[in-house]
């Protein structure tokens, strides 16, 4: 017996759908694994499509792997029809929606709708939009935890992490805290993602072991009541683009007592 045996509309049918947006769902987990829009019988595509590369021995794609999965355990692809009657915009919209919302669609297209418009943490977008760009002015060196910064926010709808965000933005870092300039610098500016997220008054520093054997360091601290206003401000301190992690930042201006510096074995190096 032909799995998923509806393979085309009734006569009509296609006609009154119009343009519609659709899911692949497995029957078991409930799992949405693949989004898509189309007219006529494009919904059905992805099933021939599936059952033409099996016969032939060819490698499936992700999505086609996952239909012939489910046909293996004898059931059928539940397939629903999120909304009909579209227009092409609409259906577009409609997708990329989607796609944000089920974060297990193996789509290789990301929809169509342009990305900077889909599913964003709402003080990153605020932060984005907002006319005011804020300027850090004071001394402070500039960490970007960067993939770490998922330790503190898995997802980007996931509230921050007030701990992991603190030990992804202590350590460790290719600086040099013992440098006379430096010193005095007694602000660490937790920044990623456009947005300033933390900013934290140094204790000490203090050297750590990497894996690579290179002369790494991290700080002690403490979230600063000083700068708050700061905190979930947009700020471009420079080309973010580039590789950098850590910058140190109106390093000659630096004024007020030197911060305490350590190195691995715990002696006190200034």
């Amino acid at each position: 017996m032909m799995l998923n045996p509806l393979r085309k509309f009734d006569c009509g049918v296609a006609e009154k759908l119009g343009c519609y947006v659709y899911r692949y769902v497995h029957p078991e987990s409930g799992d949405t694994f693949y989004i898509g829009r189309g007219q006529h019988d494009r919904v059905f595509q992805h099933l021939a499509d599936t059952e033409k590369a099996m016969r032939l021995g060819k490698t499936l794609t992700r999505k086609e792997q996952a239909i012939s999965d489910v046909w293996a355990s004898g059931k059928n692809v539940h397939i629903v029809i999120q909304q009909h009657s579209l227009s092409d915009n609409e259906a577009r919209a409609v997708e990329t929606a989607l796609i944000d919302l089920y974060p297990l669609a193996m789509n290789e297209r990301k929809g169509d709708r342009d990305r900077k418009y889909g599913a964003s943490d709402v003080g990153e977008l605020n932060a984005a939009l907002s006319p005011e760009e804020i300027k850090i002015d004071f001394p402070c060196i500039v960490v970007y935890p960067r993939a770490r910064f998922a330790e503190a926010r898995p997802t980007k709808f996931s509230l921050i992490d007030a701990d992991k965000l603190y030990e992804v933005s202590r350590s460790s870092w290719v600086c040099d805290p013992t440098k006379e300039n430096r010193r005095n610098i007694q602000f660490a500016v937790s920044f990623a993602n456009g947005v300033i997220r933390e900013i934290y008054e140094i204790t000490n520093w203090h050297q750590v072991q990497s894996e690579n054997n290179r002369r790494r360091w991290e700080f002690n601290g403490l979230p600063s009541s000083q700068y708050r206003e700061f905190i979930g401000k947009r700020w471009t301190p420079f080309d973010v683009s580039s590789q950098w992690q850590c910058k140190w930042l109106n390093e000659k201006d630096a004024l007020g007592p030197p911060v305490p510096v350590f190195n691995i074995e715990g002696a006190r190096l200034c």
